[in-house]
C-alpha cells in the first residue's frame, strides 16, 4: 500500500486566488490615499491663496482713497514672484527669506490682481478693493480666492 504524497507550498491557482483578494482589498485604500493626496494639494494651494490675498489687502489698507482709484482702476494681474520683487514693502523680505527653488516654482504659478472697483452710487466716495488670487491646481482646473476691502474717502 502506498502513501498519498503531500505536497508542499501553494498550487499556482491558490497564489493567483490571494493575490486577486489582496489586491481587491487594497484598491479602496489606495483610492483613499489618492484623494487625500489631492485634498492635500488643494488645501496647501489655498492656503497659500488666502496668505496672498489677506497680505495684499491688508498692505492697501492705510493708502488714501484715491491713490487706490488711480492706482488699480484697471485690472493689472501679475504673477507672485513679480509681486514679491517690485512691492518696497515685501521686496526687503523676499530678498532676505531663504527660498527654495521648488519654493519659487510654487509661488509662479499663482497669478494675483488688485482691482479698484468705485460705488455705483456714490464713486468719487466710496469703492472696493478686490484682491484676485488665482491658480491651476495639476490636473488644470482653475482655482480662485478673493478678498475685498471697502474703502471710503476721508474729508
Amino acid at each position: 500500500m502506498t502513501l498519498p504524497r503531500k505536497r508542499k507550498g501553494f498550487s499556482m491557482m491558490e497564489v493567483l486566488v490571494i493575490v486577486a483578494v489582496v489586491g481587491l482589498g487594497l484598491l479602496p485604500i489606495l483610492t483613499l490615499f489618492s484623494q487625500t493626496a489631492k485634498r492635500v494639494a488643494y488645501n496647501e494651494d489655498m492656503a497659500v491663496a488666502n496668505l496672498w490675498a489677506v497680505q495684499l489687502i491688508e498692505r492697501h489698507r492705510m493708502v488714501p482713497f484715491d491713490i487706490l482709484k488711480d492706482r488699480f482702476c484697471k485690472p493689472k494681474p501679475i504673477d507672485a514672484l513679480t509681486l514679491l520683487e517690485s512691492d518696497l514693502v515685501l521686496s526687503p523680505w523676499w530678498q532676505n527669506s531663504p527660498m527654495t527653488e521648488k519654493s519659487r516654482r510654487f509661488l509662479k504659478q499663482y497669478e494675483v490682481s488688485l482691482i479698484f472697483k468705485p460705488d455705483s452710487i456714490y464713486p468719487d466716495f466710496l469703492g472696493q478693493l478686490v484682491c484676485t488670487v488665482s491658480w491651476k491646481n495639476k490636473q488644470g482646473v482653475k482655482h480662485r480666492e478673493e478678498r475685498v476691502l471697502l474703502v471710503e474717502k476721508r474729508q
